[in-house]
C-alpha cells in the first residue's frame, strides 16, 4: 500500500502545490466558493507510538499541505479538502509515510422551493496510523460513502431515506467492508420543535480480503425510534441541536448470557452554546462493528467536548470520553475473553497570531485496562503545530 514510488510521487505533488499556490491571498474568491491552501507543521513526542503494552515512545514531525474549497450559499454548503501529510519518525522510522486524505460533503435543497433535500459526503484516506481494535500501527485505505435525504409530505410528516458505505483495506490484516440502509418517516414539531421519527435499518458486514474469515459475516436489522431538533425546553437550553436514537438489531453472530439475539443500538449527540463564548457537545453510541482481525465486537463510546474562545485570539478545545471494546458475544471471534476498556482525553490551546496563522499547543491521553495484557497499556502524546492559511 506505501510503495516507495507513490511516496515520491506524493511528495513532488506535494511540493509543488505548495510552490505554486502560495501567492494567493487567504480565502481567494473562485467561482462561488474559497479556495484556500493550508500549510501546517507540527511535532510529537509521545511514550507509546503504537498502541499496545510492548511499545516504546517516540518523536516525530508531521508537515501537511492541504487544499480547501467551501461554498456557502443559501441554497448550498459544500465542503471539501484535499492534504497530503507527510511523517518522519525519529527512531521507528518503518512508519515513515506520505498520506493522503480527501473528503467532500455538501446539503442541498434539489430545487426551490422543492419538498425534496438530501446531503452526500464521501471520503478516503491513505494513511500509516494506529488501530486501536487491533493494537499496531499498520498502513490502510478507507472508502467511505454516505447519501441520505427525503422529502416533505406537508407541515408534518418527512419520509426519509438513507444508505451509508465504509470499506477498510489494511496491510497486512483483514479487509471488511460494511453497508448499511435506512428508511422511515418524521414527524414535525410533535413535541413544540422537537421532532421524531422512526426507521427500519438494514446492516451487513463482511470480511473481503486478507484473513477472509466469512464465519464473521453477519446482517443486523431492526427498527429505531428517535427524536431530533429542541428536545428539552427551550426556556432552559435555547439553540440546543440534539439528535437522539434507540433501537434493538437482531443478529445471527451476537448472543448475551441468555442466548438472546436482539442487541440494543443506542446514537446520541447534544450540542448546545452554554454562553457566548462556549459551546459543549455531548455524544454516545452503542453498536456491532468488526476489527481488522477478523473480530465482530460490541463497541459503547461516549465523550463530552467544551470548545471556548475567552479571548479573540484565544481558543481552547476539550474532550473526555469512556469506550468498551468487547468481543464477548460473538461466536466467532478468536478471543471470545477479551474486553478492552479505554479513558481517553484531548486538550488544545491555540493561539491566533492574525487572521490567517494561528499555532496549537495540545494533548493525547488514553489509558486501556484489557484482560489480554497486550492491549494493557497507556499513552500520553504532546504535540505543538504552527498553521499558515494563504
Amino acid at each position: 500500500m506505501k510503495k516507495q514510488p507513490l511516496r515520491i510521487a506524493l511528495t513532488v505533488l506535494s511540493s509543488f502545490i505548495l510552490v505554486s499556490i502560495i501567492p494567493l491571498k487567504a480565502g481567494k474568491q473562485v467561482g462561488r466558493g474559497v479556495l484556500e491552501l493550508q500549510v501546517s507543521a507540527a511535532a510529537y513526542t509521545t511514550d507509546n507510538l503504537n498502541g499496545n503494552a510492548l511499545s516504546d515512545g517516540d518523536e516525530y514531525l508531521v508537515l501537511t499541505p492541504a487544499l480547501t474549497y467551501t461554498i456557502q450559499t443559501s441554497r448550498i454548503n459544500f465542503d471539501s479538502s484535499l492534504a497530503f501529510p507527510v511523517n518522519r519518525f525519529n527512531d521507528q522510522s518503518e512508519f515513515d509515510s506520505e498520506d493522503i486524505i480527501f473528503s467532500i460533503g455538501s446539503s442541498l435543497p434539489f430545487l426551490p422551493n422543492s419538498p425534496l433535500y438530501g446531503d452526500v459526503n464521501f471520503s478516503y484516506s491513505d494513511v500509516v496510523e494506529v488501530d486501536y481494535l487491533v493494537s499496531g500501527r499498520f498502513a490502510s485505505e478507507t472508502t467511505r460513502f454516505g447519501v441520505g435525504g427525503g422529502i416533505r409530505l406537508g407541515q408534518l410528516i418527512n419520509l426519509r431515506v438513507g444508505a451509508d458505505y465504509d470499506k477498510r483495506l489494511t496491510e497486512r490484516l483483514s479487509d471488511y467492508q460494511q453497508t448499511s440502509y435506512y428508511g422511515g418517516i418524521q414527524f414535525n414539531e410533535v413535541l413544540g420543535s422537537a421532532n421524531a421519527y422512526v426507521d427500519y435499518r438494514f446492516q451487513k458486514r463482511e470480511t473481503i480480503g486478507g484473513f477472509q474469515n466469512d464465519g464473521i459475516d453477519d446482517i443486523d436489522e431492526g427498527i429505531r425510534f428517535g427524536m431530533n431538533g429542541q428536545i428539552l425546553p427551550e426556556r432552559l437550553f435555547p439553540k440546543l441541536e440534539a439528535d437522539l436514537s434507540f433501537g434493538f438489531s437482531k443478529s445471527d453472530d451476537f448472543r448475551d448470557s441468555g442466548g438472546n439475539d436482539d442487541f440494543l443500538i443506542i446514537s446520541g449527540s447534544l450540542m448546545y452554546p452554554a454562553t457566548p463564548k462556549t459551546n459543549v457537545a455531548f455524544h454516545i453510541s452503542r453498536n456491532l462493528t468488526v476489527s481488522n482481525l477478523d473480530q465482530n465486537l460490541e463497541q459503547f463510546r461516549t465523550s463530552l467536548e467544551l470548545d471556548q474562545n475567552p479571548r479573540q485570539n484565544l481558543n481552547l478545545n476539550w474532550s473526555i470520553g469512556y469506550e468498551v471494546n468487547d468481543f464477548g458475544f460473538s461466536q466467532t471471534t478468536i478471543t471470545p475473553n477479551r474486553k478492552d476498556t479505554t479513558l481517553f482525553a484531548n486538550g488544545a490551546v491555540n493561539f491566533i497570531f492574525t487572521s490567517p496563522w494561528f499555532a496549537t499547543l495540545g494533548l493525547y491521553f488514553r489509558d486501556t485496562e484489557s484482560n489480554d495484557p497486550f492491549r494493557d497499556y497507556s499513552s500520553t502524546t504532546f504535540f505543538l503545530s504552527t498553521t499558515r492559511i494563504f
